[in-house]
């Protein structure tokens, strides 16, 4: 094995554990071979090279990304969509690359019989699934090179070494035919510290998986060059998460995605947010998906889902890193200082059930664990909140009192109504239809209640409603008016021709400049973009930031009153009509606006 991995390693590969086992496998299919004659190892060579180095995991999700920007039978991909393409498969990392290839394919510069083509009308060819397993291999020898200047060098060697493997590096373009600098090994610790430069915070459960797939053992060993390369990859590729984490999340997205269509929206992401105990607007989540949504599709495929929980876990690690590292003495937490170190992190995780022994200290992974465990409590205690928060509940709760005339805990049907119209539900029945609409959806939430470990919710009397059942019930209507205000946004994307990824960019705009006020600056309070509205004030300087002089000589004060004026109700602007002024900026090209955002 160590003789074909230093051959394929010198034909230009990158060769891991797992590739190289399934091609002799594959080669040797007759028998178990401790070594490859002639014909096996053609054989091997025919695997390796149809795959251009990738496992066989890895050429399904290759082949799933292809399929999934191709059009045709076979199926064959616009070279527009490369670039789209890389980045879901390998990350915002190779953003850059991504983007000199798709140059370089549109131009003919690669892969074509000429180097640049003499036709002005040229249009570059579709991409088959073996040309992008080649610019896919492209992609991940670039990061090879870039890992290169992370491996922990000899502290002899002399600056000249240095630079002579750096040159061979660079003069070797997108194959990597050898190993300059890339002696020795790398230890468990260099290899974390590797990994925290990458912007991961490194749990040893997840570590101890990848050991096993990239040298067979869970047993942490130094590894050297190739293994040190297979072990960071294979980690960026699970985003940090071990695999455990992996399966979790899989089936979490499976059923988050109600209308099975292989992607979940920011609707379907709250959902999903909440059954794992964590607190976000949807404005917070649209921004979420905004970042990694990098087909701007507007919706999150598996990998891209993956990428933004990644990105999220990887921010709450290290949040919880500061407040250890503040609290720690000698790399431990003492009993003490537990509790209050968790209460920085998130005072709503904290209950009696978790209170520390007087003799309990934790390492950082230890604490790690500890919050773990206290969210999935707190996540278990909550589920009767619906995803609201305590104070909204109990304003729920003086409402529900106030309304429960006999004081038995209970609202009959024409109580629940008359609450409903008294918070201002549109959802409220009108008709003998609704009413028994509303009926059936209480069965719903009394089922909910009853999951959410409410046990009393499937002991109401006929068609009376219980407080817990009652929240339940809200949030069941609050789904149904969001879901409903999707479908209307829908509708008036394709009447203002945004995309889906356009109209997120504008709501965070209009999100950013409404939580500004003239006196306290820049907040950071909850914007609900259904409710909330734009002063003038604050949409003047959206455009003011956008470099656009409005008063004195050559303002355009009155130019944007011409279509700002028809749009506003009582001098403010809704997100709804702020998107219908952005359609008027680029339909008249306000103030150049129109061909800057185009370019």
């Amino acid at each position: 094995m160590e003789e074909l991995r230093e051959m394929t390693h010198h034909l230009g590969f990158m060769p891991t554990r797992l590739m190289l086992e399934e091609a002799v496998e594959v080669a040797c299919r007759s028998r178990r071979a401790a070594a490859l004659s002639f014909n096996e190892l053609v054989q091997f060579l025919m695997i390796y090279r149809r795959r251009e180095g990738f496992c066989r995991e890895e050429v399904d999700k290759l082949r799933g990304i292809h399929n999934d920007h191709s059009e045709g039978n076979p199926p064959v991909m616009p070279v527009s969509e490369l670039s789209t393409a890389l980045i879901q498969a390998f990350g915002r990392q190779v953003t850059r690359l991504a983007g000199e290839l798709q140059d370089q394919l549109a131009s003919g510069q690669i892969l074509r019989s000429s180097q640049v083509s003499p036709d002005p009308d040229f249009e570059p060819e579709k991409l088959s699934f073996s040309e992008f397993l080649i610019m896919s291999r492209n992609c991940r020898e670039v990061l090879h090179r870039k890992l290169d200047c992370m491996w922990p060098r000899d502290e002899n060697d002399t600056n000249e070494a240095k630079t002579k493997a750096k040159a061979a590096i660079s003069q070797q373009g997108l194959a990597i035919k050898c190993n300059p600098g890339g002696e020795g090994t790398i230890t468990d610790e260099e290899l974390r510290e590797v990994l925290r430069d990458l912007g991961y915070m490194p749990l040893t459960k997840a570590m101890l998986d990848i050991y096993n797939d990239v040298i067979g053992s869970p047993v942490p060993r130094d590894l050297d060059y190739d293994e040190f390369f297979d072990f960071v990859w294979r980690f960026r590729s699970n985003c940090g998460f071990s695999s455990d984490e992996l399966e979790d999340m899989q089936e979490l997205y499976r059923l988050s995605d109600e209308d099975n269509s292989g992607e979940i929206c920011a609707l379907e992401l709250a959902t999903m947010f909440r059954s794992l105990g964590y607190r976000a607007t949807m404005e917070d989540l649209s921004g979420m998906v905004l970042e990694v949504d990098h087909d701007q599709s507007g919706f999150l495929s598996f990998s891209e889902f993956m990428i933004l929980m990644g990105d999220f876990r990887a921010l709450e690690l290290k949040k919880i890193y500061r407040v250890f590292d503040d609290l720690a003495v000698g790399g431990y937490l003492q009993a003490e200082n537990i509790t209050k170190a968790c209460k920085r992190v998130g005072s709503h995780l904290i209950d009696s059930k978790h209170m520390p022994d007087e003799d309990d200290e934790f390492d950082f992974e230890d604490f790690v664990d500890w919050v773990d465990e206290c969210r999935h409590d707190c996540m278990m205690r909550e589920r009767k909140l619906a995803g609201f928060g305590w104070w909204k509940v109990e304003c729920f709760r003086e409402s529900f009192k106030e309304f429960d005339k006999n004081g038995n805990g209970h609202l009959e049907p024409d109580e629940l109504i008359r609450l409903m119209r008294h918070l201002n539900i549109s959802e409220s029945p009108k008709t003998k239809a609704d009413q028994k609409a509303l009926l059936k959806l209480l069965e719903t939430a009394r089922k909910n209640a009853y999951e959410a470990g409410i046990r009393e919710a499937q002991l109401e009397p006929g068609n009376s409603i219980s407080f817990w059942t009652f929240v339940q019930l809200l949030r069941l209507l609050q789904t149904q008016k969001e879901k409903r205000q999707m479908d209307q946004l829908n509708e008036l994307m394709e009447e203002l021709r945004f995309s889906k990824f356009e109209v997120e960019q504008f709501r965070q705009i209009f999100v950013r400049w409404a939580r500004y006020d003239p006196v306290e600056g820049m907040s950071d309070r909850e914007i609900d973009t259904d409710v909330e509205t734009l002063s003038e004030e604050q949409l003047h300087r959206i455009f003011r930031s956008a470099g656009v002089s409005l008063v004195g000589e050559g303002g355009r004060i009155r130019e944007l009153q011409v279509g700002l004026e028809p749009l506003q109700s009582g001098g403010r602007l809704s997100f709804e009509n702020f998107l219908k002024l952005m359609r008027w900026v680029l339909d008249t090209n306000f103030a150049n606006l129109g061909t800057s955002i185009s370019r």
